[in-house]
């Protein structure tokens, strides 16, 4: 009888790579034994589990804790993405409320939704889904932060050093329907989960004193940032962990999606939704609202505990050569009072390293702008996008960065200024300076100006 063959081989390796990553340890080597094959690929099974991801569990920091202690596959693991895992009931809630469940069918530009009544399968099958979720919750909340910090510090210890930590956003809304963060019902408590597990996850690598080049904070996770005063009431604990300092000092590339201010009292929300009354609540119903979030006339949103704490943060990274900011306005009105965030990092930061500067989304002021640009004249790689500049002139500003020295590339696209969006123009002789000159040293990619 002839032998039959290990299945496993016949699997691309990519595949082979994603199942790998959803098992235990103990799976991982019993896989590892399955045949021949696997068991002599060596360095290439290894690289399958160079990227893990875990979403703060308890069940998830224990299985990497054995992963990590290995002593073979722990020093595999180069890339940890931690997920902020989100529990959304939104949609089964309404579904249970009005006894109806939406179709949204997209025909092009088209979009049209039906809301048919449920039959009693599918009411028992969401009141089923809805007690599961709830389940769900009740565990997430039942493990304290500060349980979190510890787990995650012991794993990062034994670790002791990993290239990348990527922090993303999950959002779970049933038992089989897991969308990315952009789909939540509900964008709050995307924020308020993604600022725990934001705290959770700088704590534990001062905790842990880990080497770590790359930190990753909802760089591509879109609807998911860290409020900016979540970022500075937390910088006391973190200055207070004796290895605070060490552990961020060895980082190379930071990336940080921030927000204005998040109302996390949702007594508060409920209360506004709750006065809402003919179009505005049918809008809510249909579309979701800001009601019961802040307004820029708000003291809370404008305080000025709102700005520092991304700049205290940067002092932590002298290495730094690639730094990241984005910011979301989750506020009602305008943000521009949060140019106060850049205004902190121009006079209190200098990265001698700094190489690559990538601002999306930020209010600025021009005074504030050239002098981070003065502090920085190492930068050759500059992306300035969505961009509102509070005071000052955007000519003053692109002629001050056309006298970078090592400029080799450089990207504008959607800049503002008090005027509406800025005529490029105004300075397209200086533009078109820049351009000769630098295609001298490497091809420069400048995208859409917006006029």
């Amino acid at each position: 009888m002839a032998k039959q063959s290990c299945t496993l081989t016949s699997v691309p390796l990519d595949i082979l790579g994603i199942v790998l990553d959803n098992l235990e340890l103990e799976d991982v080597k019993n896989t590892r034994l399955a045949c021949k094959y696997l068991a002599t690929i060596g360095p290439r099974f290894k690289s399958f589990i160079a990227h893990q991801t875990t979403d703060l569990s308890v069940e998830s920091l224990q299985n990497y804790r054995e992963l990590a202690s290995h002593p073979q596959l722990g020093s595999a693991v180069k890339t940890m993405v931690i997920m902020a895992a989100i529990f959304d009931t939104s949609e089964l809630d309404r579904m249970l409320k009005t006894k109806r469940r939406r179709i949204v069918e997209v025909n092009g530009p088209f979009t049209s939704t039906t809301e048919p009544e449920l039959t009693d399968d599918e009411l028992a099958r969401a009141e089923s889904d809805l007690a599961w979720m709830h389940a769900q919750q009740a565990h997430q909340r039942n493990q304290t932060i500060s349980e979190s910090i510890d787990a995650l510090a012991t794993v990062l210890r034994l670790y002791g050093t990993l290239d990348t930590i990527d922090l993303d956003a999950c959002v779970t809304k049933s038992p089989s329907v897991r969308v990315s963060a952009a789909q939540a019902g509900e964008w709050h408590p995307v924020f308020i989960r993604a600022s725990e597990v934001y705290q959770i996850t700088t704590s534990a690598i001062a905790k842990s004193e880990l080497s770590l080049k790359t930190l990753l904070i909802y760089r591509e996770t879109p609807r998911c940032s860290v409020p900016s005063f979540d970022v500075t009431s937390h910088m006391a604990e973190l200055e207070a962990l004796p290895g605070f300092t060490s552990a961020f000092s060895s980082l190379e590339n930071f990336a940080l999606s921030f927000s204005t201010r998040v109302q996390t009292d949702f007594s508060k929300i409920e209360a506004a939704r709750d006065g809402l009354e003919g179009a505005a609540a049918a809008y809510h119903n249909f579309m979701g609202s800001n009601a019961g979030q802040y307004s820029h006339e708000n003291l809370e949103a404008t305080m000025e505990d709102n700005f520092p704490g991304i700049a205290r943060m940067l002092c932590q990274m002298p290495r730094l050569d690639a730094f990241d900011l984005h910011m979301t306005n989750t506020l009602r009105g305008s943000s521009t009072v949060y140019h106060k965030v850049l205004d902190h990092i121009a006079n209190e930061v200098k990265l001698p390293s700094l190489t690559q500067v990538f601002f999306r989304g930020l209010p600025a002021s021009e005074e504030s702008l050239v002098k981070f640009i003065d502090n920085h004249q190492t930068i050759s790689d500059l992306t300035i996008e969505e961009m509102n500049l509070t005071s000052g002139c955007w000519k003053r500003v692109i002629k001050h960065i056309s006298h970078l020295p090592n400029l080799s590339r450089l990207r504008l696209s959607n800049l503002f200024n008090e005027q509406g969006v800025f005529n490029s123009s105004q300075c397209y002789r200086k533009i078109l300076g820049m351009m000769s000159r630098l295609l001298t040293i490497q091809v420069i990619h400048i995208a859409a100006y917006e006029v």
